[in-house]
């Protein structure tokens, strides 16, 4: 089983890496969905790529610190709400004909972060490794 600190490293992986894609290359990143390309959908990208590095911050800088129960919460439940909404818009959106199928793997890898973190939420103790 892999311990909390990798489980975080990878967060906040993906949270730059999908940052920075939509900061510094929104138009190839939303092209790979078959999402067609704006001006005004660019700049929303952008905004969201650098809230998506922000998260990828506070995602890195905590992650040797224990979570789950009462500690780390602001984590988890930042972690989580991101997860969750993302998820169920992404599904939603996805169901009503939206993108291609690059974006089920988007909804596996957000729903999964959506259940690790509902669980961390929940747990009695907390998670140190």
């Amino acid at each position: 089983m892999m311990n909390n600190k990798t489980i975080l490293t990878g967060v906040a992986v993906y949270y730059f890496v999908h940052g920075v894609a939509l900061l510094f290359a929104s138009d190839i990143a939303l092209d790979l969905f078959g999402i067609s390309v704006t001006k005004e959908l660019m700049i929303g990208s952008q905004f969201f790529g650098g809230s998506l590095i922000a998260l990828g911050y506070l995602t890195w800088f905590s992650r040797h610190s224990a979570v789950g129960g009462i500690y780390g919460r602001p984590l988890v439940i930042t972690n989580l709400t991101f997860f969750l909404v993302a998820a169920l818009t992404g599904l939603n959106s996805r169901l009503g004909g939206f993108s291609n199928d690059l974006f089920w793997v988007e909804e596996v890898l957000l729903f999964a972060g959506a259940v690790y973190f509902g669980k961390l939420l929940l747990s009695k103790s907390p998670v140190t490794q």
